[in-house]
């Protein structure tokens, strides 16, 4: 299993969680695009690349921040 290196535009990330049975994951705070210009995702690692699901897309910082706290929380 290999865990790849954490991308550069990532604004934060949670532990890396490793369980048997699952793909390492964890939840990203990222820049998203005008619109929306942060989200919040599962990243979860399969054969050494990253991959996105469950995305809560913030209009700001603060509601990011928040985001990433409370789903950091429930993993």
């Amino acid at each position: 299993m290999t865990i790849p290196t954490i991308p550069t535009d990532w604004i934060d990330h949670s532990p890396i969680v490793v369980r048997e049975g699952q793909y390492p994951h964890c939840i990203v705070l990222r820049p998203w695009n005008e619109v929306t210009p942060f989200v919040t995702h599962r990243a979860y690692a399969i054969d050494g690349v990253w991959h996105f699901e469950q995305g809560n897309y913030c209009f700001s910082r603060t509601a990011a921040d928040e985001s990433f706290a409370a789903r950091s929380k429930g993993l």
